[in-house]
């Protein structure tokens, strides 16, 4: 031990004492998981979203290569498009819910999103694939499945917004998005019954050279531009309603 130097015994209860000091702020305490528990949805959601996303975006990537190698044929660009839409539409509409949605996940917040995800990568990466003539039958179907999941989504979600969840001040506003919600369900179930229907009596005239596909792709185009429209005007709502920018 050099001159000066504490003794050994002072380092250790010094070393010990900064250790101890460290020590309660490093606990976890109740109010840290109660404030897990309200940041778990909303991270639950924007992670779950986001590799969906990711993948469904992939999988439009990989079928416009694939419709390159045959000068890209117009009807399956058409269907490529219209699903395009639709993606653009989930995760917008999921990036609104972000801001006021508060829920505890449960299996139904990881088992629909994904069906969803499957559903809407069929439908943006079938038109790259070369079976089934200029409008195959099947993603017509997947359309209308897909459609069916998304209604599915939203009134699970609109379903369980409850009052107790949410302070005195909030809740109206909630009460107010969950009336729009329930208009998305309406609007989804809408295109997938229409789409059904296209599908069981006039799929034996998708093929034969007249414009009727393009009308109904058209029509279903309207359908999610109105839905895109829709979560903007909710959106600024609730900018309005909540007084800051969101």
């Amino acid at each position: 031990m050099t001159e000066g130097s504490p003794p050994r015994r002072n380092r250790n209860r010094a070393r010990s004492g900064r250790y101890s000091a460290r020590q309660p702020g490093h606990r976890l305490h109740h109010a840290d998981v109660l404030a897990r528990v309200k940041d778990h949805g909303p991270n639950h959601y924007s992670g779950l979203y986001n590799v969906m996303k990711g993948v469904t975006l992939a999988g439009g990537g990989l079928a416009l290569v694939n419709l390159a190698s045959n000068d890209f044929p117009v009807p399956r660009i058409a269907l490529v498009v219209v699903a395009f839409i639709g993606v653009v539409l989930t995760y917008y509409g999921q990036s609104v819910g972000l801001i006021i949605v508060h829920l505890r996940p449960s299996i139904l917040d990881i088992a629909l999103p994904m069906s969803l995800t499957v559903v809407e990568l069929y439908i943006i990466y079938r038109p790259g694939a070369k079976a089934g003539g200029d409008f195959p039958i099947d993603w017509f179907g997947g359309l209308a499945l897909w459609a069916l999941l998304a209604a599915c989504v939203v009134a699970s979600v609109a379903r369980r917004l409850n009052q107790e969840n949410y302070s005195s001040a909030l809740w109206p506003i909630v009460k107010a998005y969950r009336s729009e919600l329930q208009g998305d369900v309406a609007a989804a179930c809408a295109l997938a019954v229409g789409t059904a229907v296209f599908v069981i009596v006039l799929h034996d005239r998708l093929e034969d050279g007249t414009a009727l596909p393009y009308g109904f792709l058209a029509a279903a185009t309207i359908v999610l531009g109105s839905g895109i429209r829709s979560q903007g005007i909710t959106r600024r709502k609730l900018a309005e309603k909540l007084g800051m920018a969101v």
